[in-house]
């Protein structure tokens, strides 16, 4: 914990990680190796949201009876296992 809370790496106890962290902050190598990482885990993590928000509106208009999952499977581009699957995550009997 203590090496999460220093202000500077140099404070740091564990040489690995000052280690690191100093290349991190210290070098452009470093900077650009952590905004790529970066930008690929925020890609990541938006694609999850919006995947995760599909399964939820799929989800509810399954419960809600508004569309067939052979509706949803071609609206949505799945294939209908697909929609099963979502179905099941989301608790939506069908």
């Amino acid at each position: 914990m203590y090496n999460m809370r220093c202000r500077e790496y140099d404070e740091m106890n564990d040489d690995p990680l000052k280690k690191g962290v100093g290349f991190v902050k210290n070098t452009k190598e470093g900077q650009m190796a952590f905004e790529s990482d970066f930008a690929r885990w925020e890609k990541r993590g938006l694609e999850k949201g919006v995947e995760k928000g599909r399964d939820d509106a799929i989800g509810i208009v399954l419960k809600s009876g508004m569309a067939t999952p052979e509706d949803i499977a071609k609206n949505f581009g799945l294939s209908l296992s697909e929609v099963y699957e979502i179905a099941k995550r989301t608790d939506s009997c069908i």
